[in-house]
């Protein structure tokens, strides 16, 4: 997906395979980590994160 938005010059990638290895560690990262520990974030502090994490993300692959 990542990198069909950059052959289209909607995102910059220069590796998409691992962008999206980052981005997948930034989204599930952190529920994953507290489920080994049995427990979860806040639904809303969830939501925070995740937009966030999005947000970094997008951000860093914007087109200048």
């Amino acid at each position: 997906m990542l990198a069909a938005y950059a052959d289209r010059a909607a995102i910059e990638l220069s590796d998409p395979d691992t962008r999206a290895e980052q981005f997948f560690i930034l989204i599930v990262g952190v529920p994953q980590r507290l489920a080994l520990l049995g427990g979860r974030e806040e639904p809303m502090k969830e939501d925070r994160r995740l937009k966030a994490a999005v947000r970094l993300f997008l951000n860093g692959c914007r087109t200048r």
